[in-house]
């Protein structure tokens, strides 16, 4: 029962037709295990994340959420790892 976030960067490129260039931004995923998401509400609160942002209907609800929250997550208790490594120690 613990509350994560990613060490792998997701980049989201985007165009802007405003500027004719392309944007990107990195995200790290910030999940919680099934029966944790209280907590995980709970730093995201804290942290300053709209709980509109929340991926319920994802296979793993999530946030995406920059570097500056992730650091602030990991001070409020999440545990940095992958989801790979996560989703391989849940089955066993």
């Amino acid at each position: 029962m613990s509350v994560y976030v990613s060490e792998t960067v997701i980049y989201r490129v985007w165009k802007d037709k405003n500027t004719a260039g392309k944007h990107h931004r990195s995200y790290y995923h910030f999940w919680a295990d099934k029966d944790d998401e209280y907590n995980l509400h709970h730093i995201a609160r804290k942290i300053g994340l709209k709980r509109s942002w929340f991926k319920a209907k994802s296979n793993i609800p999530h946030y995406l959420i920059v570097w500056p929250k992730r650091e602030m997550a990991i001070k409020n208790g999440a545990i940095e790892t992958t989801m790979k490594s996560w989703s391989k120690n849940k089955r066993s």
